[in-house]
């Protein structure tokens, strides 16, 4: 896929999506209502395990010699992974986001971290990577 920077955060989600619910079967995964880019919380049409996407920040990278447009970007993304079932379930999509995020080329500013909260797995990560108008993901 090439990078269009006008949709960079839809053309990552969607990979991940699609890497994520390929590679855990198991879990029966829908990406309208286990997966968000919009709401931060599961809500009545949402349901567990629910997996939040949200791009924390952005730097505008690579300027041409007229610095009339943007080039590329350092796009860093903060994802929450909230488990009803288990602390293992949790895990186990934590390792396949580490592992969809890996396969398109970002780095981890944050491993996942866990924490329970009002019997809720929730896992945090952080990931990054320059990302540069035309260039394949």
């Amino acid at each position: 896929m090439r990078v269009e920077m006008g949709i960079v955060d839809l053309q990552v989600y969607t990979k991940i999506v699609e890497y994520v619910v390929e590679n855990l079967p198991q879990l029966n995964l829908d990406a309208k209502v286990n997966f968000s880019m919009t709401k931060q919380n599961p809500s009545t049409e949402s349901q567990f395990p629910f997996i939040y996407f949200q791009r924390v920040s952005g730097i505008e990278k690579g300027m041409n010699l007229e610095c009339d447009r943007i080039e590329g970007g350092l796009f860093t993304y903060q994802i929450t992974v909230t488990s009803n079932v288990s602390k293992s379930e949790a895990d186990m999509i934590s390792n396949a986001l580490s592992m969809a995020f890996k396969s398109i080329g970002f780095h981890a500013t944050s491993l996942p971290l866990d924490n329970e909260v009002d019997n809720l797995h929730i896992h945090l990560a952080r990931w990054q990577r320059t990302l540069c108008e035309g260039e394949y993901i």
